[in-house]
């Protein structure tokens, strides 16, 4: 069946020290999502979204060049692997950020420097996907991304929370839309030209909060 009143909670970041300014390795365990003051949550609920006041946010991954470079790691299927794609085209269009894909192990469990990507069957919790990040110092170390499986999703409805996702991952909050195609407008029901896509007013935004080198 394919959900029709999807809404897409605003994604807020868990400040927390990056594994080097703690001296310790990067690797640890998984905190438990409801820790991480949780991010971008794609809902099935029929109450309108709310959305932040500003796109932007004073978070990002923190920048020795340009491009900015983000390993993504995924531990989803085949066809979340092609919307993971469609959605690291789509950003990486800015010019201020480039990604390199790569296969997990499939646990899930990593605290590295990285975004890592996984999909369950968390069950009909209401959300199709959320997604959050560690911040340090305004500076972003580590993103997840997790697609709920216990619903089921058309080709056009990956990509647009795929897309919707790493767009909270690179620290952006939600469009006030109630109209357009911008993969970060609020809430399915709101896309009124498909399929969803990084508009040129999200382009802009990425290019702002990219801008310079840390």
């Amino acid at each position: 069946m394919l959900l029709e009143r999807e809404r897409v909670d605003d994604g807020r970041a868990t400040t927390i020290a990056s594994p080097s300014r703690r001296g310790r390795s990067t690797r640890g365990p998984f905190h438990p999502v409801w820790l991480l003051v949780a991010a971008a949550v794609a809902w099935v609920a029929a109450v309108p979204a709310v959305a932040l006041a500003d796109h932007t946010t004073d978070e990002h991954w923190p920048q020795a060049g340009e491009p900015v470079t983000i390993v993504i790691e995924s531990n989803v299927s085949a066809a979340w692997n092609d919307a993971l794609r469609f959605a690291m085209d789509q950003w990486a269009a800015s010019g201020r950020v480039q990604f390199v894909l790569r296969s997990g192990d499939g646990s899930c469990s990593d605290l590295t420097e990285m975004v890592e990507v996984c999909a369950q069957k968390y069950g009909k919790t209401g959300w199709l996907g959320r997604s959050g990040r560690y911040v340090d110092a305004g500076h972003i170390w580590y993103g997840y991304m997790q697609f709920n499986l216990s619903y089921r999703f058309s080709k056009a409805k990956r990509n647009f929370v795929a897309c919707h996702e790493l767009g909270h991952v690179l620290g952006l909050g939600h469009r006030q839309l109630t109209s357009g195609n911008s993969c970060m407008i609020s809430a399915w029901k709101y896309l009124t030209e498909k399929p969803a896509r990084v508009d040129a007013h999200d382009l802009e935004a990425i290019e702002q909060m990219y801008a310079h080198i840390d």
